[in-house]
C-alpha cells in the first residue's frame, strides 16, 4: 500500500508514523470540524472559499485558527505530494482532554491534522437511495460527526446504491456527501441553504457560473414529489465534480443522464476548471516573470495548419511553396504528415495566402529566404468537390 503524507500539529510525516490521544476530543466526542480542498494540476481550488468555510465552521464551536499555519501546512502537503490531481483532507479538533469530560477546559491547545491523495475527478452515473434524514440540526457546520450519514449511506450500499438523498418529512436536504440539483421544466433546482444543507464550495461555484450563463437556477425548498417529476439530477462534491444520477432505486422517476440541461451545466463547470487553471499558471508566470512581460497564446480549434516559403530582394516577392498539413493545427511540423502542394484549399485562398505572404515579406524589408506559419479553420476553407 502507499504510503499516505499527511501533517499533525504542524510536523509532517507519514500517516502511519502519526499517533493521535484516545483523549482527543475528536475521537471522543466528534469536537472538530474539518475541509477536503480538492487540487488541479497541483493548484487547490477555490482555496480561499475552503479556507473562510473552516474558519467558519471553527467559530461556530469557539475555536480559533491560525489560518495562515493551515494555509501554509495545505500547500505544502500538495507542492510535495507528487501529485498533479487530488485533494488535501484538513481536520481541527478543539485539542486532547486529561480525561473524558463533556464540559472542555478554556486552555485547551487545538489539535490539526491533514493528508494528501491523489484523485483522478472522473465522473460515473450514480445510483442512489432516498432516506430520511437523520442528522442534527447543524449540518451547516462541517463537523466530523457523521454518524448519520455514514448509517444511511451503508445501509444503502447493502442495494449496490452509491449515494443516498435525504429528507426530513419529504423536504428534500442534501446527499450523503453531496449537494443535490435536478431539472423540472428545463429550470435547474437545487435546495435552498438552512441548518440541515452544508454550504457546498462546489455547488456555490456552479450556481455562480450558471447564473453568470444566463440559465435560472431555483434555491427553494423542495419535496420528494418535485424530485419525481425531474428530467434529469446531478449531485455536486469537490471530489465528486458533477456527478449524474443514473437511478433512484427507491423513487418513481425517469432521468436522463444525457438531458441537454445537465450536459450544458458539465460544460458550464468544466470551462470553470480549465479558467480557474489557467489563472493559476498566470499568476505564477507573472511571479516568475518579475517585471517582464508574459504571452499567453490561444489554440485554435478544428484549425490546418500552412506553411509558406518565400523569396524576397526587398522589392519583389516570390512565394516558391505553399504546404498543406495532414493532422489538425497544433501538432509539431517536424512530427506531422504534410503535402505539396496543398490538395483541399480553394483556389482562391491560396492566391490570398500568397498575396498576404508578399506584403508580409516587404513588411518586414525580407531579403533573402523567408517561412512563414498560417492556421485555417477548417470548416470555411476546405475545397468542396
Amino acid at each position: 500500500m502507499t504510503q499516505i503524507k499527511g501533517v499533525f500539529n504542524g510536523s509532517f510525516d507519514i500517516v502511519d508514523n502519526i499517533k493521535v490521544s484516545p483523549f482527543s476530543r475528536a475521537y471522543t466526542f466528534s469536537d472538530s470540524v474539518y475541509e477536503v480542498v480538492p487540487f488541479f494540476n497541483s493548484k487547490p481550488i477555490a482555496f480561499e472559499a475552503h479556507l473562510k468555510r473552516l474558519e467558519f465552521s471553527s467559530s461556530e464551536l469557539s475555536i480559533s485558527l491560525n489560518l495562515e499555519k493551515i494555509s501554509n501546512e495545505i500547500t505544502t502537503l500538495i507542492s510535495t505530494s507528487g501529485f498533479s490531481n487530488g485533494y488535501v483532507y484538513y481536520q481541527v479538533t478543539r485539542g486532547v482532554d486529561a480525561l473524558r469530560s463533556h464540559m472542555h477546559e478554556s486552555s485547551l491547545e487545538i489539535e490539526t491534522f491533514g493528508y494528501v491523495k491523489a484523485h483522478l475527478f472522473e465522473w460515473k452515473p450514480l445510483k442512489v437511495s432516498i432516506c430520511d434524514d437523520i442528522r442534527w440540526n447543524r449540518c451547516d457546520i462541517k463537523s466530523t460527526s457523521l454518524l448519520g450519514n455514514v448509517m444511511n449511506m451503508n445501509s444503502a450500499r447493502k442495494n449496490n446504491c452509491d449515494e443516498v438523498i435525504m429528507h426530513k418529512d419529504g423536504l428534500l436536504t442534501e446527499a450523503g456527501a453531496s449537494n443535490l440539483f435536478f431539472v423540472i421544466d428545463e429550470t435547474i433546482c437545487t435546495p435552498a441553504l438552512n441548518g440541515n444543507i452544508l454550504p457546498g464550495i462546489t455547488r456555490a461555484l456552479l450556481i455562480d457560473e450558471l447564473k453568470a450563463n444566463s440559465i435560472k437556477v431555483l434555491e427553494e425548498d423542495f419535496l420528494l414529489d418535485d424530485l419525481s417529476k425531474a428530467t434529469c439530477a446531478w449531485l455536486t462534491s469537490s471530489t465528486k465534480g458533477l456527478a449524474p444520477i443514473s437511478e433512484i432505486v427507491n423513487l418513481e422517476s425517469n432521468l436522463d443522464i444525457y438531458n441537454l440541461v445537465y450536459k450544458s451545466s458539465e460544460e458550464i463547470f468544466n470551462k470553470l476548471k480549465k479558467e480557474h487553471y489557467l489563472k493559476n499558471f498566470v499568476n505564477e508566470a507573472f511571479k516568475a516573470a518579475e517585471e517582464n512581460p508574459i504571452l499567453i497564446d490561444k489554440f485554435i480549434d478544428n484549425a490546418m495548419e500552412i506553411d509558406v516559403d518565400a523569396i524576397s530582394d526587398g522589392k519583389n516577392v516570390f512565394v516558391a511553396g505553399i504546404m498543406q498539413h495532414i493532422e489538425e493545427a497544433g501538432i509539431h511540423s517536424g512530427d506531422s504528415a504534410c503535402c505539396l502542394p496543398p490538395i483541399s484549399i480553394k483556389k482562391n485562398l491560396i492566391t490570398k495566402i500568397e498575396i498576404q505572404t508578399k506584403k508580409l515579406a516587404l513588411a518586414l524589408n525580407v531579403k533573402g529566404f523567408m517561412i512563414s506559419s498560417l492556421q485555417l479553420k477548417m470548416m470555411k476553407f476546405l475545397s468542396s468537390k
